[in-house]
């Protein structure tokens, strides 16, 4: 922004710009105010039917889906699915380089609690 009323001048530079010569800051703002008078004066307006073609790719558009390693076992509960769950956290937490730490948390908690589950089960079975 201008510290006058008119347009800016390269001497208002102050900063790690106030070290370049004045000719440079000139030269800089002379080809920046060229720049600015190439530009269209109309802008930049959307066709009429954009509207209509973006709706139209929005609606093509697959729904979204849940995902995760419990995906497949809400989806189809079953004892295959129960088992892929289990892998797919396992490879969530043990190899999820580059996944949020909150991400890897919950994949390795819900191992652990089948494996705590699992363990109590069978002790309760073998007494």
């Amino acid at each position: 922004m201008s510290l006058t009323h008119g347009p800016f001048h390269p001497d208002e530079l102050g900063g790690p710009d106030a070290g370049v010569p004045i000719g440079e800051r000139a030269d800089a703002t002379a080809a920046a105010r060229e720049l600015e008078a190439a530009l269209s004066a109309e802008g930049v307006h959307a066709s009429p039917d954009f509207v209509t073609r973006v709706m139209e790719s929005l609606a093509s558009e697959p729904a979204p889906r849940t995902g995760g390693f419990l995906a497949g076992l809400l989806a189809r509960p079953s004892l295959g699915a129960f088992v892929a769950s289990i892998r797919s956290a396992w490879a969530v937490a043990a190899g999820g380089a580059g996944r949020p730490l909150a991400a890897r948390g919950t994949a390795m908690a819900y191992v652990l609690a089948v494996v705590l589950i699992g363990a109590s089960l069978t002790g309760v079975a073998a007494i």
